[in-house]
């Protein structure tokens, strides 16, 4: 049966078969079976590396390359004795599109040999229409004043490809729905190959008729209808959702799930964080000449960032659209331009003081090592920059509770920079007007953000991430796999 592991005496009772007679196909297949179904025991939890770690769980990195190698190989060996089995080649179509490192025409090539034997094979399907969705270019599109060049030299040109490899996707995720119609994540998944249309809309309540408490699959339907702007479907959706306490607050839906964390703030209070604020606000001078120095070094004179951006640059007086690969594709609604400088990252919340980049602020890296004095874990920190015209960011949450330090380092006389938060809260950037300078926001409450200046002028902050300190006494959080991971396929299908 899929999904359930062959117990020390099968396993051994292969092993023998094989040594026996290496031309044992059924052997080879269980045995490869067994491998990937070890290797991907743990992998792609949709959870923060640090739960993944208090949760027992070790990374494919340091478990799953040994396990996957030894699955392809098996399962090489059980075609090198049957050429023929359609199952064995979907296996391994399996393995190569999920199981690091990935291999596209390993997934193609076995995946065709399947289905040229057995048209109707569920993983083949899967492993090719995955192959295809994860080879999707990243897609903008764009109304208004589209025509400047710095987006349109192959933006547009890319969502049209983008459109005739979906309807390839899509024909293939038709085909495993009519082979599996019990599986939620494939009917999600097609629903997002057809946009905004009637049937997508219809695949994705099917979706959540099918799985309705998981927190994935009704995150991800909440999120396509959003997106192709279904606001009474998406508040149908969430009401019902709410009715089966898969959360407890409409503007607060993380994807990994504390049943015991309760008192939910958008905007938290705790005493730790007020001191936390006072000791990058005692160092904020020198943390903003510092950091302006770095960020403004790294923001050439022809607008290249040596950063990151957080979408592609929109057109001014546009509004953009970005779309990810994937089966389960990331979308956002967008204008403007969001650039981020990273400081120091270490998702695992243990504070490393070589691992912030002194040379951008040594103020700042003293501040976090201040903060984690004090008994909080920090995440991360950066330079968050928008600028005008306008830069908009659509309504979005972290998929996990994680508070958010904002400091303003920057803001041009006469701007207006607004974080509007789900609870109908806003905070406005700055010490001016009844703005704040620095304060503290739970990263997973639905928030979105508007920016308005003066053409090439940017707002400036300094973000702190760090663990709600209530989660580290919480227990242990609902945690789903990934659809489409190793871990998930294998459970499904091995």
């Amino acid at each position: 049966m899929a999904g359930a592991g062959l117990g020390q005496g099968a396993l051994a009772a292969w092993r023998r078969a094989v040594d026996l007679d290496p031309g044992c196909a059924e052997g080879w297949l269980a045995l490869g079976r067994e491998a990937a179904r070890a290797s991907a025991a743990s992998q792609e939890r949709v959870a923060p590396p640090w739960v993944v770690e208090q949760l027992g769980a070790r990374g494919q990195a340091e478990s799953g390359l040994g396990g996957a190698a030894e699955a392809r190989s098996a399962l090489r060996a059980a075609l090198a004795a049957r050429p023929t089995w359609a199952k064995a080649h979907a296996m391994l179509a399996l393995v190569c599109q999920a199981w690091a490192p990935r291999n596209e025409s390993c997934v193609l090539r076995h995946a065709a040999a399947a289905l040229s034997r057995d048209a109707q094979s569920e993983p083949a399907l899967v492993a090719l229409a995955a192959a295809k969705a994860d080879a999707l270019p990243l897609a903008n599109s764009c109304s208004g004043s589209c025509s400047a060049a710095e987006w349109a030299a192959g933006a547009g040109r890319l969502t049209v490809q983008r459109r005739v490899l979906e309807r390839e996707v899509a024909a293939l995720l038709r085909r495993a729905v009519a082979a599996a119609p019990e599986r939620a994540e494939l009917r999600a998944a097609l629903a997002a190959q057809l946009g905004g249309s009637d049937e997508a809309l219809e695949l994705l309540r099917s979706a959540v008729d099918l799985a309705p408490s998981s927190r994935l699959i009704v995150g991800f339907a909440m999120k396509e209808l959003r997106y192709h702007r279904r606001p009474r479907e998406r508040g149908e959706m969430l009401q019902a959702a709410l009715g089966r306490r898969l959360w407890r607050l409409p503007f607060h839906r993380p994807l990994v799930y504390w049943p015991s964390f309760a008192a939910v703030s958008s905007q938290p209070q705790l005493e730790i964080l007020r001191l936390a604020l006072g000791e990058f606000r005692s160092r904020l001078p020198e943390i903003r000449k510092e950091l302006m120095e770095s960020f403004n070094s790294r923001l050439e004179l022809d607008g290249a960032f040596a950063g990151l951006d957080g979408f592609t640059p929109c057109p001014t007086r546009s509004r953009c659209s970005e779309e990810t690969p994937g089966l389960l594709p990331a979308r956002t609604r967008y204008a403007g331009r969001w650039l981020e400088l990273q400081i120091y990252d270490e998702r695992l919340g243990q504070w490393r003081e070589r691992g912030c980049q002194a040379g951008l602020s040594q103020s700042t890296c003293d501040g976090l090592a201040a903060i984690a004095r004090l008994g909080l874990r920090p995440l991360q920190a950066s330079v968050s920059a928008v600028f005008g015209p306008a830069t908009y960011i659509q309504p979005h949450e972290q998929l996990y509770d994680m508070y958010r330090m904002h400091c303003v380092l920057a803001l041009p006389a006469g701007a207006q920079s607004v974080l509007q938060l789900g609870d109908n809260s806003s905070i406005v950037h700055g010490a001016q007007g009844g703005g704040r300078e620095c304060f503290w926001f739970n990263e997973a409450v639905e928030h979105e953000l508007s920016f308005s200046a003066g053409p090439g002028l940017v707002r400036t902050v300094l973000i702190v991430d760090v663990i709600p300190p209530e989660l580290l006494r919480a227990g242990a959080p609902l945690v789903e796999e990934r659809p489409f991971s190793a871990s998930h396929l294998a459970r499904a299908y091995m």
